[in-house]
């Protein structure tokens, strides 16, 4: 299962280099999430309290591999806006366990 997790650009902004709209998501436990941030250069990734496991770049998006209740926590991009001028945003990414499966009884 894949998680996607999009940044929303405002369709009629003039200027959507760092103008991002993070969401909360929430994934469960061996899925993919992935962030993505419009940078004029490549963004950079961080984790807040820690350090982003299991993961690859591509292009502007951040992707997360089987993720476990550890990758949950604040991610955020470093980017350039054309001028040059540097932002950051953030999102949240909260994992949780899969759920256990139940047999009936007969």
């Amino acid at each position: 299962m894949k998680c996607l997790i999009l940044f929303d650009f405002p369709a009629d902004s003039s200027n959507e280099y760092g103008r991002l709209n993070p969401q909360h998501s929430v994934a469960l436990e061996g899925e993919v999430v992935t962030l993505t941030c419009k940078s004029h250069t490549d963004p950079q990734w961080s984790k807040e309290e820690g350090r982003i496991n299991s993961h690859s770049v591509f292009q502007n998006s951040l992707l997360l591999y089987e993720v476990t209740e550890e990758d949950s926590g604040r991610y955020i991009c470093y980017g350039t806006y054309p001028s040059g001028e540097l932002f950051d945003e953030s999102a949240t990414v909260l994992v949780g366990g899969r759920p256990e499966k139940q047999y009936a009884q007969i």
